[in-house]
């Protein structure tokens, strides 16, 4: 049995979040939950049933596709188990969805096609994630013409995606496999092209980078730099005792994707380069530098000429890389003081996003070297399936087609 506990603000009941309950539980261990949920001073809730506003008669429901990461869920189901002292099952899981009443019919609502899901009806199935069968891996014929190798570089395995490689790389991938006396299997390839994205190899900035950066700096040799090119971030020194770790790094393709996924894990990313500089440096402050189209242009373009492959308004954008740097900065207790945005045209297709994290750690602490049995820990949550190929989308040109019509 699936119980819904609706979550919705006490001043404001256009939006209100849904938790969705795959198990079996009763009213009173909903109840416990839902206060458990809600912030009292602002918020409310109900089970099983949607009130909304008595002058909205359209509604959508917000949720996420299969295979996404869905965070919100993931907490209040170890959240749920911690307070009812319960265990998930297979099969038992928490789903979250927004529900957004409207007073007319919904012509536009802010959801990405790439992750979400957008239903206008006054039900919906719970998007479970079901894997049918036992997976199956897929053998890939690289002994083809340079014209239909040219083609699957660009559409993919199937049409999967991109693979962003081009005929030079798909045909030295082709002779290692010649090699090996094997064929490719789709897992190998869609492994390759991510590593050799320009998301991951940098393959365009790299000769710039070793010219006029790396070169520059090592010719320079300021006596200050204690660490450059050499560690997760870079550090100079502030005293005799104490270094300052800085680490930027650039989340552009991703945050053209999924924006708020996009920003956050780059700003946690370089939240992670200080806490792995040396020994561990402590993060004290975030920056940031925002590069957007026009917030309120509200024209409809496209990847592609055929128009199927819609891009996210500037406004979606804008908010969902604040919020991700928000919710990944702020929001973890390192401040995010420092940056600048941005506005101009040329980003409408795709925006720059820099996160940069500022870090200190005690002089004796800079040096480290890993041994023979030494463990290695991860630590974060599982990742989804929403960031498949957007690490070769980064390597891909962006020709944007406009729409028919503008957006009303």
């Amino acid at each position: 049995m699936v119980r819904q506990i609706i979550v919705k603000n006490k001043h404001d009941a256009s939006r209100t979040l849904v938790y969705k309950i795959d198990k079996k539980l009763s009213g009173k261990d909903c109840q416990k939950i839902g206060r458990m949920l809600v912030n009292p001073v602002t918020q409310e809730f109900e089970v099983d049933k949607f009130t909304g506003s008595k002058k909205s008669k359209w509604f959508a429901e917000i949720g996420f596709l299969p295979g996404v990461t869905d965070n919100a869920a993931t907490t209040a189901q170890e959240s749920i188990s911690d307070l009812l002292k319960i265990k998930f099952k297979d099969g038992e899981k928490v789903y979250t969805s927004q529900i957004i009443f409207k007073k007319k019919k919904l012509e536009e609502i802010s959801a990405n096609p790439l992750i979400q899901t957008v239903t206008i009806k006054r039900r919906q199935k719970i998007p479970k994630v079901k894997l049918s069968g036992k997976t199956k891996v897929i053998k890939v014929n690289l002994e083809i013409s340079d014209k239909k190798l040219q083609a699957l570089g660009k559409s993919g395995i199937k049409g999967r995606g991109p693979l962003a490689l081009d005929l030079n790389e798909l045909k030295a991938i082709r002779a290692y496999f010649r090699k090996e006396r094997r064929q490719a299997t789709d897992i190998e390839l869609e492994a390759i092209a991510q590593t050799w994205s320009e998301h991951c190899q940098h393959k365009i900035f790299r000769e710039f980078f070793q010219k006029y950066i790396k070169a520059a700096t090592k010719k320079i040799n300021k006596k200050f730099c204690v660490s450059v090119f050499e560690d997760n971030s870079g550090a100079i020194k502030f005293d005799k005792n104490w270094l300052v770790t800085h680490k930027v790094e650039t989340h552009n393709s991703p945050s053209a994707l999924d924006p708020f996924g996009g920003a956050i894990t780059g700003i946690v990313g370089v939240n992670r380069d200080a806490l792995g500089f040396g020994l561990g440096a402590k993060p004290i402050i975030n920056t940031y530098g925002f590069c957007f189209g026009e917030p309120f242009d509200k024209r409809l373009l496209y990847r592609d000429q055929q128009l199927s492959q819609p891009m996210l308004l500037s406004r979606q954008i804008f908010s969902g890389v604040v919020k991700g740097v928000n919710s990944g900065g702020n929001c973890s207790g390192i401040p995010t003081p420092q940056g600048f945005v941005y506005y101009d045209d040329s980003f409408r297709g795709k925006p720059l996003v820099f996160v940069g994290t500022v870090g200190l750690i005690p002089k004796k602490y800079l040096s480290k070297k890993a041994k023979p049995n030494d463990y290695i820990v991860m630590i974060g949550g599982r990742v989804g399936l929403d960031g498949i190929h957007g690490a070769t989308f980064s390597s891909e040109g962006l020709i944007t087609a406009p729409a028919v019509c503008p957006v009303r």
